[in-house]
């Protein structure tokens, strides 16, 4: 029995499924994952599977042909299962890539992670200086404020009795100038008396 897929130029797995009939052998697939060719050829495969199932199924001998689907229900399930995993190749692939990962960060490039480490340090650092800064010229601006605050009330309330004070003298020397001369309070004090 031949497989349809075996001229490829690279070696494959071949896993064989064989359902005999009166006068039919038939091989249900090969996993070739990476090809799309084989893909499709396995899906025809199974379509064809799927149709001699039926004509196997129908026939005489039914417990020996239910033995038989049993199993390749079986065998069909462990392909899939074998399809979607990767494969060694993939496998290997990825822990080449990984070594000379490994290879590249022991010889220099171990001292990345370091140099990490240290420019996070260094942010970490700038960082807390800076708001320590921020804080403390927040505090500074804060306490100004407060005092600011507090003179801007003195002054009002020096200007508030200054004012008073002042209306009250000139209320008292009006009435002085009053008894004096009364003509006075009627002239400009800065023109003078005429």
């Amino acid at each position: 029995m031949i497989c349809g897929t075996m001229a490829l130029p690279r070696p494959c797995k071949v896993i064989q499924l064989v359902v005999s009939s009166p006068g039919a052998t038939i091989c249900s697939t090969c996993i070739h994952a990476d090809n799309p060719t084989a893909r499709f050829e396995n899906e025809k495969m199974r379509e064809e599977l799927e149709r001699m199932k039926k004509i196997v199924g129908s026939g005489p001998g039914g417990a020996a042909n239910e033995r038989l689907l049993n199993e390749n229900a079986t065998l069909v399930n462990q392909l899939k299962n074998l399809s979607g995993d990767k494969s060694r190749a993939q496998m290997a692939a990825e822990l080449a890539r990984a070594q000379t990962e490994l290879q590249a960060l022991r010889r220099g490039g171990g001292a990345g992670f370091e140099d990490a480490n240290a420019v996070s340090a260094a942010v970490k650092d700038f960082s807390n200086k800076t708001q320590a800064e921020l804080e403390r010229k927040l505090a500074h601006a804060d306490a100004r404020r407060v005092m600011a605050e507090e003179q801007l009330e003195g002054m009002q309330k020096y200007l508030t009795k200054s004012t008073m004070q002042y209306q009250r003298e000139i209320v008292r020397l009006r009435s002085v100038i009053g008894q004096l001369d009364p003509r006075m309070l009627k002239s400009n004090p800065l023109k003078g008396t005429r």
